[in-house]
């Protein structure tokens, strides 16, 4: 195993308590406002959120800047990175581990969160294929809604997408049909080709300790204080279905 990590998740699915249970292990350091292997600093941000609610989620995050963490010179360097695209995912040249949930506890925990998406009746998600065919779309091609729609474009379309972009087109699901359909696609992708992927939900049960025993690294008391910490700070109904919840995807 590379000696750096690289953590990757879909907003929602429990990045940043995942990275701050990796932090805590005092190995991997992730360069930032003083995000190191200090456990009072880890969960200040933590007692933060609670003191002044949970609508001040995200107010208090803190993210690390991978860039200093690249040039600083510590020798277990841990990089962070949410809905990253499928070529920087496959380019990432350190230990890649994903963090995921099923869809249905994401887009609770993305609502709850006030995460960067619009939530209508159908769990709609604004994903990345509208800039990314955007992006690679020549003069004169057809509108294409969703990757299923490029069934409907002329071949030579076809052909040059699938031919130049094989991985975001896996990434983004040839079949999907709706935003909802992509986000489970680019989980997949992130989860295929992951060196280690981990369900939140095994990280809550077990209070941290699975991602230790994944990682060989150690695992403190103040894991069990940390995990606590977070899962009381959502709704009793959402503690209990972190606890007890049945995955719906395989990923």
């Amino acid at each position: 195993m590379n000696k750096d990590l690289t953590l990757v998740y879909s907003g929602g699915s429990g990045g940043f308590i995942a990275l701050h249970g990796i932090v805590l292990s005092g190995i991997h350091h992730a360069d930032k406002y003083g995000i190191n292997s200090d456990a009072n600093d880890i969960i200040n941000q933590w007692g933060l959120i609670a003191k002044n609610g949970i609508n001040s989620w995200r107010d208090f995050e803190i993210w690390p800047n991978n860039t200093r963490t690249k040039e600083n010179n510590h020798s277990h360097k841990l990089y962070y990175n949410c809905n990253i695209g499928a070529n920087d995912f496959i380019n990432i040249n350190s230990t890649k581990v994903v963090i995921y949930t099923d869809i249905t506890m994401q887009y609770k925990l993305m609502k709850l969160k006030n995460a960067n998406i619009v939530l209508d009746e159908n769990m709609g998600y604004p994903s990345k294929w509208d800039a990314f065919y955007d992006n690679i779309r020549k003069y004169g091609w057809e509108d294409c809604a969703m990757p299923y729609d490029m069934k409907y474009l002329p071949m030579y379309i076809r052909d040059e997408i699938h031919d130049n972009y094989t991985k975001s087109i896996e990434f983004f699901g040839s079949e999907s049909k709706t935003h909802k359909d992509i986000l489970i696609s680019n989980v997949s992708f992130y989860c295929k080709y992951a060196d280690y992927k981990i369900s939140l939900h095994d990280i809550v049960k077990t209070k941290f300790r699975v991602m230790t025993d994944m990682l060989g690294i150690p695992y403190k008391k103040e894991h069990e204080q940390l995990m606590d910490i977070w899962l009381g700070l959502h709704p009793q109904d959402l503690q209990m279905d972190l606890l007890n919840y049945k995955e719906e995807n395989e990923y």
